[in-house]
């Protein structure tokens, strides 16, 4: 299975959703401690690349176990202790939550950037990295109101935010603030890259919602939406293939000895509606697709592949590329 990208906390996370069907309270962690930001971090991340993962365990059709995969289901989930070797199986490693750098977890990631991984990591962290690796120094903490990309020039207006001050040292913005300060930088670390977020975890002050008896399951901190663009656009470019419109659940897996051989499910977990569309295949051209749950051909035209999932269903299509 095609899963390039990892995100590791750390060993004692005591991770539990934000509610489960065994509990009425909500953002508990170790099953009794209130979250922290760092949790809602991990929850908020998790939002964003399975969203309506909250509902699992609710409803009779999985919803939130089987969600909508924006990025393809890419993603891995690891713990700081993990062994060396498991983090080099990796192209991209990003730090959520309140993640322990001892001295030997720094050298593995250190050894995963230098040999071409990219390591993204938020400022708290950068501050016990080598500069040299993250190409920053870091500084005082401030506020900001806006965010702008660097490459588009889009603006954000984002809620208050409270961000370290980052040094270029090497690194490049990403993204800045109304200031002109970097709220997300890359560096060029060895045959890798370290990417920095400013932001306290990426994500803004506490929110203050004008109706709060009307609050349920929203969050007190959210992403900032600048974060959100460059990290959409960031982990889109990791699969191979793509669907559109979106709302299925699609995994992509590979052949070690066949590069241009894909094997792609997708769940359509809604109850009514038929998804109608077009999978495209990043790697080239399509040769031969067949859908093997029904047995069917499929469309085929370049390097798309038109198909019907009809609604609570499931296809699993064979792709050759040339």
């Amino acid at each position: 299975m095609h899963t390039p990208v990892a995100f590791m906390l750390d060993f004692y996370n005591g991770w539990n959703m934000p509610r489960h069907l065994y509990r009425g309270d909500k953002y508990k962690i170790w099953g009794k401690l209130p979250y922290e930001k760092g949790d809602y971090l991990i929850d908020g991340m998790f939002r964003m690349i399975w969203p309506g993962y909250e509902d699992c365990s609710y409803l009779r059709n999985e919803r939130g176990f089987i969600t909508p995969t924006p990025f393809g289901d890419i993603f891995d989930v690891l713990n700081n202790r993990c062994h060396p070797d498991i983090i080099h199986q990796y192209q991209a490693i990003m730090l959520l939550g309140d993640v322990e750098l001892t001295p030997e977890v720094i050298a593995n990631l250190r050894a995963f950037a230098e040999a071409g991984g990219d390591l993204i990591t938020d400022a708290k962290h950068a501050r016990q990295l080598p500069g040299e690796l993250t190409g920053v120094t870091c500084g005082d903490e401030q506020s900001g109101v806006l965010s702008r990309r660097t490459d588009t020039g889009r603006v954000f207006a984002e809620q208050p935010y409270t961000y370290t001050v980052l040094a270029l040292n090497g690194a490049q913005a990403l993204l800045v603030n109304e200031r002109g300060h970097a709220l997300m930088t890359v560096n060029a670390a060895g045959q890798g890259r370290v990417i920095v977020g400013a932001a306290d975890y990426w994500m803004t002050d506490q929110l203050v919602y004008s109706v709060p008896e009307l609050v349920n399951m929203e969050p007190p901190y959210t992403l900032l939406k600048g974060v959100q663009s460059v990290l959409s656009e960031y982990f889109e470019s990791f699969s191979p293939v793509t669907c559109d419109p979106g709302g299925l659940n699609f995994r992509v897996n590979c052949f070690a000895n066949d590069p241009k051989h894909l094997l792609v499910s997708l769940t359509n977990n809604e109850l009514f509606a038929d998804w109608d569309g077009t999978v495209t295949v990043r790697l080239g051209e399509v040769a031969q697709a067949r859908e093997l749950w029904r047995d069917a051909p499929v469309g085929m035209d370049g390097n798309e592949i038109s198909l019907r999932v009809p609604a609570g269903d499931v296809a699993v299509v064979d792709v050759r590329v040339r």
